[in-house]
């Protein structure tokens, strides 16, 4: 698939839902929230040691960033990307999360203005990143274009570039048309009830 007009080419979790990639940083993002499993259709990328990091070198190509390449997957680091996963579809769905993130960011002044950054090793500097790119987008208005899929049992987070921000699935065909479909039949067989109890 081609990448939209300013989005990158998609990460390896958003390409399996054959969609583009959100702007910026916040690709990334969306791409961790795409590796969630889809039963009967795609499997959990972060579900051992040796797929979280083949995601991650499948991000690293996709973006053009080597320093993913470079990680080291730990368990440790599996699991706190899950509970970022975790903690980032609360926040899509508007709800707090339960899943608290720890981070030491230190402020970097060196060019001149503030930076956070994280001083730490390689997977801590990546949730660093994450958490620095869901903060810019919720910022200047990138965050509320970032949705999950109204299917309900789809699992896909696709960024909306629709003028007026207003899509609600990841794809018409597959999502959206069987979804008007169960509410049309639904208005029929409610206003068919209620002719049948009209005296």
């Amino acid at each position: 698939m081609n990448a939209a007009p300013g989005a990158s080419p998609p990460g390896p979790a958003t390409a399996r839902y054959g969609m583009a990639s959100a702007p910026d940083d916040l690709a990334l993002v969306q791409d961790l929230l795409n590796t969630s499993e889809a039963p009967g259709r795609v499997d959990d990328l972060l579900e051992d040691r040796a797929r979280t990091g083949a995601w991650l070198l499948g991000c690293a190509a996709a973006f053009g960033d080597e320093r993913l390449a470079a990680i080291e997957v730990s368990e440790e680091l599996r699991l706190r990307l899950v509970s970022f996963r975790s903690a980032l579809t609360d926040a899509l769905a508007g709800r707090p999360s339960r899943h608290p993130i720890s981070l030491a960011l230190t402020i970097d002044s060196s060019a001149g203005r503030w930076d956070l950054v994280s001083q730490g090793p390689a997977e801590e500097r990546l949730l660093a990143e994450l958490v620095l790119s869901v903060r810019d987008a919720q910022r200047i208005g990138h965050w509320s274009r970032l949705k999950r899929c109204a299917n309900g049992p789809c699992p896909c987070v696709f960024y909306d570039r629709s003028k007026n921000n207003s899509r609600r699935w990841h794809a018409i065909r597959g999502c959206g048309n069987p979804s008007n479909l169960r509410d049309s039949r639904r208005r029929r067989a409610a206003h068919r009830g209620t002719l049948t109890d009209a005296p």
